[in-house]
């Protein structure tokens, strides 16, 4: 086998490695997209505000840095408190 059958070999090879790669991502992103889209319809028909209105939601953690923040430690901590992520009607 000379260099440029070898090199002609090579190169083919590679071009359809690359070739059917390309191929296997288009149709795994065609599915993923299809799927998404049939989770968006799923989300938009739930009542997520029951959920929102429940007191079954896990407590939040706020880690704050206030180094050298002496004047501002009251009213942020204050703002934090006044924070609520239930739904309200």
């Amino acid at each position: 086998m000379t260099l440029q059958q070898f090199q002609f070999w090579f190169e083919n090879i590679l071009l359809g490695y690359f070739g059917s790669m390309n191929v296997l991502y288009t149709i795994l992103l065609i599915v993923a997209g299809y799927r998404i889209f049939a989770r968006i319809r799923e989300v938009q028909v739930e009542d997520t505000t029951q959920i929102l209105k429940s007191d079954s939601l896990p407590a939040i953690l706020f880690i704050i840095p206030i180094h050298n923040e002496a004047e501002n430690v009251i009213p942020n901590i204050s703002n934090i408190m006044l924070l609520s992520y239930r739904y309200s009607c």
